[in-house]
């Protein structure tokens, strides 16, 4: 019986072992048991306290950044206006460290003063850069938060063409801080002012005509006394190209002019920026529609190139006539979103 049960038997012996072993190590296993649990419950604790820390470490960091960010720091100025130079390939002068905390002086490349050769320009550029960081905070060391309003007052006197370009840049950048509604930023308030035209068609470029955050004032002396007119959205600065468009929008405009300003917006868009003879744009229209561009070239050319009289009066069916023939010019020649951006109207029909 017992070899018949030999299988048996050892499984039953087995499991006394294991009962035997557990009774006499129970209080053992208990306390290892407890002290598991307990070491669950403190890992659990310190993971969540970590969790807090980390919270308040970063919050911390933060603030100090912050902080750090109004602080006052005449190192990070220096370098940031010799950084700007350099990107500006202004080489021949840097600013460095003065005798005296917080003051610069400005050397040449041989490390000596530059002290009375500087030329205006350069010198106007030199205060527009320190204005520009003071700006950003960097040479105050209270209210620094405080909102502000920004004048600029003919930025750009004494300068040449390549500063007009990079001081226009700075402030176009300003202009975005200012309108990205940034809640870092303290500048609130910005006002341009300047007699240069080349400046103000620069600093004024990314703004939209439909831009209710923008205003233009034109400011008149007459007999001594200074009148200001508000121009609204209206950008009272355009170039000679886009007085020609207001001339074809025009309602009122007379023959003689209109046919003049058609002329040479065609030729000035098809032939200097389109790099192409208007005749040779022309004969890419489709077949059916060539003889009425040219009916409208030779039309244009009689009325700016020669003197009307008594026989080349117009009538206002004409005029619409020969303004949509220009317009299906754009059109089919695959410009139509140069038209609709200088007429000002999308192109929703087309004379066929």
């Amino acid at each position: 019986m017992l070899v018949t049960n030999s299988q048996n038997e050892k499984n039953i012996l087995i499991n006394d072992m294991w009962c035997f072993f557990l009774n006499e190590n129970k209080e053992k296993i208990n306390e290892y048991i407890k002290t598991i649990d307990q070491l669950k419950i403190d890992t659990d604790r310190i993971k969540t306290q970590i969790t807090t820390k980390k919270e308040e470490l970063n919050q911390i960091i933060t603030k100090i950044n912050t902080f750090e960010n109004k602080i006052t720091n005449s190192i990070n100025a220096l370098n940031g206006i010799n950084k700007l130079l350099e990107n500006f390939g202004f080489t021949n002068f840097k600013l460095v460290e003065g005798s005296v905390k917080d003051t610069y002086k400005i050397i040449r490349d041989d490390n000596t003063n530059v002290n009375n050769t500087l030329s205006e320009g350069e010198k106007t550029f030199i205060t527009f850069l320190y204005f520009y960081y003071l700006l950003k905070g960097d040479f105050s060391t209270s209210n620094i938060s405080n909102e502000r309003i920004i004048v600029f007052d003919d930025p750009v006197s004494s300068l040449d063409s390549n500063i007009i370009f990079i001081v226009s840049c700075l402030i176009r950048d300003l202009i975005k801080q200012l309108k990205s509604k940034n809640q870092q930023t303290p500048i609130k308030q910005i006002f341009i002012l300047t007699h240069n035209v080349f400046f103000h068609k620069e600093v004024s470029t990314d703004i939209k005509s439909n831009d209710s955050d923008v205003k233009f004032w034109v400011v008149q002396k007459d007999k001594n006394i200074s009148n200001i007119e508000c121009k609204d959205k209206m950008n009272p600065i355009k170039t000679s190209y886009n007085l020609l468009w207001d001339e074809i929008k025009n309602p009122n405009s007379n023959c003689a002019t209109l046919q003049n300003s058609m002329r040479r917006i065609l030729e000035y868009y098809f032939t200097f920026l389109g790099d192409e003879a208007l005749y040779d744009t022309i004969n890419k229209l489709p077949l059916h529609y060539q003889q009425v561009a040219r009916s409208l070239i030779q039309w244009t050319h009689s009325g700016s190139h020669g003197l009307l009289d008594d026989v080349t009066y117009q009538v206002s069916n004409d005029r619409d006539h020969y303004l949509r023939i220009f317009k299906k010019i754009f059109i089919l020649a695959g410009h139509s979103s140069h038209y609709e951006m200088m007429y000002g109207e999308k192109i929703e029909t087309a004379l066929e």
